[in-house]
């Protein structure tokens, strides 16, 4: 387990700075007992033993809330493999020469990818699975200043050069993402795909891409949107009946799921039986 060195990114964080204090000190743990991929067991217990071996009050069920928290600030992806958890920390740097991680990726695979992404120190080399979507190469002047990139500013490194880094921020006018773009976005995070249509699809029909004329961090979003289903489903299967929501509600839309019947698309109701 190699030592890790918290640098002064970590100060100005706004995703780290919105943690409620034991979620930012699950994730300070997280980054010590994560592999070079940045990537670790998902199973609550398994994180509540690793990351406080010698607190025997700290159980499962006080850090399942936290983790959830994590991923929706942005800084884990939890996805799955084989009907077993794992979480992905995001925007890690690459980390000496690992090729492989002790952990699956939501694919099976073993292997670590890199890809090169701008930072303020420069250009740096991130495990591919811990980027939300991989960027190409860009100048801060294509992508804006340091102040506009709040959405994760985390930096950490190891006496190899690890760190979770500062690749572009999605705030701005940017444009608006392609179906293809968030479907892609879905896989790399462990998103299942039916939840990537039905996030595209509704931000088309309600026209909700933008706030006040800026982009939303719909990446964000998607994980959001994601583990809502997941939650409705979990719901719905418990119950062991039909449930309907109405994702419309309080939209131009709300309650009109039916219009858009024989479109071929799903846009408010969803139904789980």
């Amino acid at each position: 387990m190699p030592n890790r060195i918290v640098r002064e990114g970590f100060l100005d964080s706004e995703a780290i700075n919105s943690l409620e204090a034991f979620t930012e000190c699950i994730f300070h743990r997280l980054l010590i007992v994560s592999d070079d991929a940045g990537r670790f067991d998902g199973r609550a217990q398994i994180v509540a033993s690793r990351c406080f071996p010698l607190r025997d009050s700290i159980r499962a069920k006080d850090v399942e809330g936290h983790l959830l928290k994590l991923e929706q600030a942005g800084l884990l992806i939890r996805y799955e493999w084989n009907g077993k958890p794992f979480l992905q920390l995001t925007k890690w740097q690459k980390a000496g020469k690992s090729l492989t991680s002790k952990f699956p990726w939501s694919d099976g695979s073993f292997s670590i990818k890199y890809a090169k992404a701008e930072t303020r120190d420069g250009v740096k080399e991130f495990v591919t699975t811990s980027l939300p979507h991989t960027h190409p190469i860009r100048t801060p002047s294509e992508w804006g200043s340091r102040e506009s990139n709040t959405e994760t500013e985390t930096e950490t490194e190891t006496d190899t050069e690890t760190e979770t880094g500062n690749p572009p921020s999605q705030n701005g006018s940017g444009e608006i993402p392609t179906l293809d773009e968030v479907k892609t976005a879905a896989s790399m995070m462990g998103i299942l795909e039916s939840s990537a249509i039905g996030f595209w699809e509704w931000h088309e029909i309600n026209n909700a891409w933008r706030k006040n004329g800026t982009l939303i961090k719909w990446r964000l979003k998607l994980v959001k949107w994601a583990w809502n289903d997941k939650e409705f489903k979990a719901n719905a299967k418990r119950n062991g009946n039909s449930q309907t929501v109405d994702r419309n509600q309080g939209t131009a839309n709300a309650g009109k799921a039916n219009q858009y019947a024989n479109l071929g698309r799903v846009v408010s109701n969803q139904s789980v039986r």
